[in-house]
């Protein structure tokens, strides 16, 4: 069955726009579905079930990082960003920041990457919350989602 959710991130160069073009490509009867450059997962999540095995990878480590942690420790992760703000100091911190738990890593790596220009975590940069920039609120709905 096809679900049209919403993923929990955007990601550069991601398949978010292609996904309904990609997926009737893809062959009914695979035994396996193996994503390679997973990105934000919006061809692997598209769908409910692929094939018997499904292989997420990443070059990006903190990608799979994020997602083991919104499927393991989802209230962990919301209470992590629950009281985070959208401030520059606060990104140039996580930035610059070291952090110890897996929980606290991907809390660092979806505040980066909500809270930059163009989603590539690197440099500070929002927008209104109505053109879908994030909020404090908007990063802790995110993983409700997922969950």
């Amino acid at each position: 069955m096809t679900v049209d959710r919403k993923c929990l991130i955007n990601w550069v160069g991601g398949k978010r726009l292609l996904r309904k073009t990609i997926a009737p490509l893809i062959p009914k009867d695979i035994k396996s579905y193996i994503e390679p450059f997973g990105g934000g997962g919006w061809i692997l999540f598209y769908k409910d079930r692929w094939a018997d095995l499904e292989i997420y990878n990443d070059l990006d480590g903190r990608l799979v990082n994020l997602f083991r942690i919104v499927k393991y420790h989802p209230n962990a992760l919301k209470e992590e960003l629950q009281y985070l703000l959208g401030s520059r100091e606060m990104f140039f911190q996580f930035l610059n920041g070291t952090f110890i738990t897996d929980i606290q890593k991907a809390a660092q790596f979806l505040f980066l990457i909500t809270r930059s220009f163009g989603g590539r975590g690197d440099t500070f940069g929002t927008v209104k919350k109505s053109c879908g920039g994030a909020s404090k609120s908007h990063l802790i709905l995110q993983v409700v989602a997922m969950k």
